[in-house]
């Protein structure tokens, strides 16, 4: 198995971003990966073209690839994994078949496009075919990246809750990018979001992807995957490390991954991540900051605000014993846990839940660090300097200063 480096964490400037930190006991030296079948779903509408300008989806699928272990690198106890490409927008295509986690697979990735409208359901089939022909047990997953634009919820989450059945798991990045048409002024912005529009792309008036309907967490949750609202380019990367830090498959759990249907786990700066209430469970999430003085809010909100449910969470700095705590229900349905912590120390959110009434109750926690600047105020000046003419009385030369 390789490890991501740091390709997938960003830079650290006003918001730093985490390192993340695997939720329970540490990776045993002996894990054992008896190979992994994934399929990796790439979102090809016309949509990406502004929602994705970057390619990020792009780069996201090449990272996870290359986290993969393919039949080059395989040993005794890393057995190699296999992975698929499908590409969707009104149909879909298998952009690599099911097979070696190489450079090939990379390539393949490279000719996903942006063109046409988006039907999510086809791409979730074609992927979830491609994994469950090889009869993969609990070894099979999916991760998805889409803006989102598809009106077919009922047949994304039919889908979804089929790749469960086989004991698949579904991941799903959800891109929420600001609007980046083209042209300017009011004709530019119109015709900008006309064509977009047209080709299944953003809402020209709110100048935002489509928001992720509950209904798909949900199932996501359900599958034992990872849903994340992705806002920013950055974040888009760091979504695959929360993907493996979650484990791809049900069989990741005993390497570190969380369990099927569980929530909590690590947390990403600027990613939403989504979480049920509807077990009364109490859910550990976990951030270990990577600069000097993070100032550190976390935003809890309730996403299901019809729901008699109370959430409890609380903001614990393991090192310093700094607390916070704020509770959420629909009298109150968003809350924010703030407090401030340095490289090497472990901070955890736990989520407690109770009065929850159905299996739809989904809450969002939201991470942001901002690294605190330390400003030096300089001496006061001791005296009063005047510049004059050289020839005035009493005037003397200024030193010359050199560079």
């Amino acid at each position: 198995m390789k490890f991501l480096g740091l390709s997938l964490l960003a830079s650290v400037a006003l918001a730093a971003p985490a390192q993340l930190e695997a939720r329970g006991n540490s990776q045993p030296e002996n894990c054992d990966n008896p190979g992994r079948v994934i399929s990796i779903i790439l979102d090809s509408s016309g949509s990406t073209a502004t929602s994705d300008h970057e390619k990020l989806r792009i780069a996201g699928g090449k990272d996870l690839v290359d986290y993969l272990t393919s039949a080059s690198e395989a040993t005794d106890k890393n057995k190699a994994d296999t992975v698929s490409v499908v590409s969707f927008d009104s149909t879909p295509k298998v952009e690599y078949p099911q097979g070696d986690a190489n450079e090939q697979a990379k390539k393949a990735l490279d000719g996903v496009d942006s063109s046409g409208g988006t039907n999510i359901a086809k791409g979730l089939t074609a992927g979830i075919e491609q994994v469950a022909a090889a009869n993969p047990g609990n070894r099979g997953g999916v991760i998805i990246f889409t803006d989102g634009l598809d009106s077919n919820t009922d047949g994304i989450v039919k889908q979804i809750n089929k790749a469960k059945e086989a004991g698949i798991r579904v991941s799903w990045g959800h891109t929420n990018s600001p609007y980046k048409g083209g042209g300017s002024g009011l004709i530019g912005g119109i015709l900008g979001g006309i064509t977009n529009l047209i080709t299944g792309g953003l809402n020209a008036m709110s100048g935002e992807s489509g928001k992720l309907d509950q209904r798909i967490s949900e199932a996501v949750l359900a599958s034992g995957g990872t849903a994340s609202i992705i806002s920013n380019s950055q974040s888009q990367r760091e979504f695959v490390q929360q993907v493996i830090k979650n484990g791809l498959t049900n069989n990741d759990g005993k390497c570190g991954g969380n369990d099927i249907g569980e929530s909590g786990g690590p947390l990403i700066n600027d990613v939403t991540t989504l979480g049920l209430c509807s077990k009364n469970a109490q859910a550990v999430f976990t951030y270990s900051p990577k600069s000097q003085h993070e100032q550190l809010t976390f935003a809890i909100n309730l996403v299901s605000q019809n729901s008699p449910v109370n959430i409890q969470a609380t903001y614990t700095n393991k090192a310093t014993g700094q607390t916070s705590t704020v509770t959420v229900n629909k009298g109150q349905a968003s809350g924010a846990l703030q407090g401030e912590a340095n490289p090497g120390e472990q901070v955890e959110v736990v989520i407690n839940t109770s009065n929850a009434d159905s299996n739809a109750c989904q809450y969002s926690t939201v991470t942001n660090t901002v690294t605190q600047t330390a400003t030096v105020t300089g001496p006061a000046p001791s005296s009063t300097v005047c510049i004059c003419k050289c020839d005035a009385p009493g005037a003397k030369p200024m030193p010359k200063f050199e560079l």
